[in-house]
């Protein structure tokens, strides 16, 4: 009866993997992502292989069905080059990692490590928007719902639940991304400000001293402007055969 039953099995695989692969094609990475595809006409189911960051991953694209089970997904890094499409989430602002020699801003690690957690070796959904200038695709990001797809209650209440830039800031372990470029999807940018409030109000992760903080922006800024100024107060003495022939 095991004989069997590994028999159909077998025969089920190689009778559907044809069909899988020609009418379910896979995404292998950001450049096959064409311009139709963006502005939220597109979903696309994945499993997240590396997060990057606290607001970005890489997926790799899983169509169709039967992965995990007869469809195999890379575990080696090494076959994953060129493999997977890295994803930024939509309408968010991570805390500023360590950068030029300083510490990273308060939040940086509780938010890389709350994403590691939540989406790192799991499936989610993702409905694609934009491509930013370092080539990312920006998406709103879902995780797998229990039930039914996202893309059925897309900008509903249902699909808000599921938000993970929604449930991040609703942790406080991020801002809401307002610069140029920024994209919201269907929820709108006052979703995005209603959850970050909710943070606000009950002092969780970056808000628990209230709600004056650093941006990531201005962090950014403050480093540099400081970079500046020590190399202005290290800059060399003018020689004195400089000074004398300037005399």
């Amino acid at each position: 009866m095991q004989a069997g039953l590994a028999g159909a099995v077998v025969t089920t695989f190689l009778l559907a993997k044809p069909v899988l692969v020609r009418y379910f094609p896979r995404i292998s990475n950001a450049e096959r992502v064409t311009s139709d595809m963006l502005g939220g006409k597109t979903w696309l189911k994945g499993f997240v292989t590396r997060v990057g960051d606290s607001d970005n991953f890489r997926l790799y694209h899983t169509p169709g069905f039967g992965w995990k089970w007869f469809r195999r997904i890379p575990a080696d890094q090494a076959n994953l080059v060129g493999e997977t499409i890295h994803i930024r989430m939509a309408g968010m602002y991570r805390r500023a990692r360590a950068f030029a020699g300083r510490d990273p801003q308060t939040g940086a690690k509780e938010g890389l490590a709350w994403l590691k957690k939540r989406i790192e070796g799991k499936f989610v959904h993702c409905q694609l928007f934009e491509r930013d200038h370092y080539g990312r695709i920006i998406a709103a990001v879902h995780l797998k719902p229990r039930f039914v797809p996202c893309f059925l209650f897309t900008g509903t209440n249902v699909a808000a639940e599921t938000s993970l830039s929604l449930k991040m800031l609703r942790a406080g372990l991020a801002t809401v991304y307002e610069q140029q470029g920024a994209v919201y999807g269907h929820y709108g940018l006052s979703q995005f400000k209603m959850a970050e409030k909710e943070a606000q109000r009950h002092k969780r992760g970056i808000w628990k001293n209230g709600i004056n903080i650093e941006t990531p922006a201005q962090f950014k800024r403050r480093v540099r402007d400081t970079q500046v100024t020590d190399r202005e107060s290290v800059s060399p003495a003018p020689s004195t055969d400089d000074t004398i022939r300037r005399s």
